[in-house]
């Protein structure tokens, strides 16, 4: 079984990298990819219904002001996590990481 997690190479200079690198610094990118991390061992379906926003930032190994990661993770010009009700997700997972997505 795979354990790996795939970013594109376009990554760090997309748009939304860059809005969350200018606003919250280098290690909301960590924490980022951190979570990421998360999901594939913990969370593969990319689905973090259930936690507390703490348990989130948490996961995501943040050590910032706590709720300001995920407040710019799910701003709509960045969208890394997209909420719909009580729902939270890491946005378009199974289009990204599809090998993760599938793990059992």
């Amino acid at each position: 079984m795979k354990q790996d997690i795939r970013i594109l190479v376009s990554f760090p200079r997309h748009p939304k990298t860059v809005l969350l690198r200018t606003r919250l610094g280098s290690a909301a990118i960590d924490s980022l990819i951190q979570l990421w991390c998360y999901c594939r061992e913990n969370r593969p379906k990319g689905d973090l219904s259930g936690m507390t926003d703490d348990a989130i930032e948490i996961a995501a190994g943040w050590t910032g002001e706590p709720g300001k990661l995920l407040e710019h993770l799910t701003a709509k010009d960045t969208n890394f996590i997209d909420r719909r009700g009580k729902k939270t997700v890491m946005h378009d997972w199974k289009d990204h990481n599809p090998w993760a997505f599938g793990a059992p």
